[in-house]
């Protein structure tokens, strides 16, 4: 289960720096015309605890480095950019995992092999 955060980011600033295409500019500016926040769901953020975490941190980030106007457009871009890395990353731990059992299997079909068991008796 995901977490929802709820944002409203300068929708302005994230076309212009290529985060909304056109058509997703459409449907975030009529969800902040109806709602007046945007929500976020990140599969990464399993529970209540996990997300105020996240934004309290982010908050101790920004105040720092004096971002607190940007907050809301700098999560989102965050969360976004997060979300795509974790599902980069979930591609790429899936793809080694079936690779590694298939070379296992491999092994094992070749230690079964009746032609190989006469090289093993040799060495």
């Amino acid at each position: 289960m995901s977490y929802r955060f709820q944002l409203t980011p300068d929708i302005i600033l994230l076309k212009t720096c290529g985060y909304l295409s056109d058509s997703h500019l459409k449907a975030v500016t009529l969800e902040l015309k109806t709602q007046e926040f945007l929500i976020v769901e990140i599969e990464a953020v399993s529970t209540e605890e996990h997300r105020l975490r996240i934004e309290k941190e982010f908050d101790l980030l920004i105040g720092k480095y004096e971002l607190v106007n940007y907050r809301d457009t700098l999560l989102y871009v965050c969360l976004l950019e997060g979300n795509y890395a974790d599902g980069r990353y979930q591609t790429v731990y899936r793809t080694y995992t079936r690779r590694l059992r298939d070379k296992q299997l491999a092994q094992l079909l070749q230690l079964y092999n009746p032609a190989n068991k006469w090289i093993f008796r040799g060495s």
